[in-house]
């Protein structure tokens, strides 16, 4: 592992404290306990590890959605987030390489027409679909 220099220390952490953007609105990522409100998941495992190696404590900034933690990367609520790259946001948000790959599948019923179609998701039976309530923003801040 390398050095920690000063300067990496101070560009990671505006005031000293490891400032994260978490997205509670991804259970893959993070989740609270209803009951103790402890953060649990490898977004909350990550910001206690990269805390540690900087030797500074850690602060959770909250989010329901990734949408939002991206737009408050505009005014700097958080020092690093943990987030998917794609194209729009690699416009505004410099990204590490993937820190997490998670496997997406279809589920479709026995004798579905889309099943013939998976192969090829341009044929005219496919027709893919966006969750309700999400979407996707860009941000000035960098990602570390």
């Amino acid at each position: 592992m390398s050095q920690i220099t000063p300067a990496v220390r101070a560009d990671l952490t505006s005031n000293g404290t490891l400032r994260a953007g978490i997205n509670y609105g991804n259970f893959i990522l993070a989740t609270k306990d209803k009951a103790t409100g402890e953060s649990r998941g490898v977004a909350v495992d990550l910001l206690h590890e990269v805390g540690k190696r900087l030797g500074v404590p850690v602060e959770i900034v909250a989010y329901d959605s990734v949408g939002a933690m991206v737009d408050a990367a505009k005014t700097a609520a958080w020092d690093i987030a943990f987030l998917g790259s794609e194209p729009a946001r690699e416009r505004e948000i410099s990204f590490t390489a993937a820190y997490l790959e998670i496997e997406a599948t279809y589920l479709v019923p026995p004798g579905s027409p889309l099943k013939a179609s998976m192969r090829s998701p341009t044929t005219p039976a496919w027709k893919p679909a966006r969750a309700r309530h999400t979407r996707t923003a860009s941000s000035t801040r960098t990602v570390w």
